[in-house]
């Protein structure tokens, strides 16, 4: 049925619109989170000072408040995919800005 399958390919064109301005608005933030993981460490590593895990560094209590989702699936953030990972840090930003990684932060002109 045609009129069907245009009014289909509206509502696809709709929500591509609307993911596209989704990620304009978060962009900024994506790349800001990109500096910082220059200066973290890499996506699969540890750190027993931390204890720290993944390419945010984050601890057990960091996991646990912005990725719980991915925590009970995977376990610690080193074994999380790179992009879970960055939405985790992502949700971070939303609720205390970049002060969880304070050096590299400042490293990246953000604090």
């Amino acid at each position: 049925d045609v009129a069907a399958l245009e009014a289909m390919d509206a509502r696809w064109h709709l929500r591509a619109h609307k993911y596209r301005a989704e990620l304009h608005r978060r962009a900024p933030v994506y790349a800001d989170l990109a500096c910082i993981h220059s200066y973290e460490g890499s996506w699969w590593s540890y750190s027993p000072a931390g204890p720290y895990y993944g390419g945010y560094q984050m601890d057990p209590s960091f996991e646990q408040s912005y990725g719980p989702d991915y925590v009970a699936v995977w376990g610690d953030a080193d074994s999380w995919p790179a992009p879970m990972q960055t939405a985790a840090a992502y949700r971070a930003t939303l609720a205390v800005g970049f002060s969880p990684w304070p050096s590299s932060a400042a490293a990246c002109g953000l604090l």
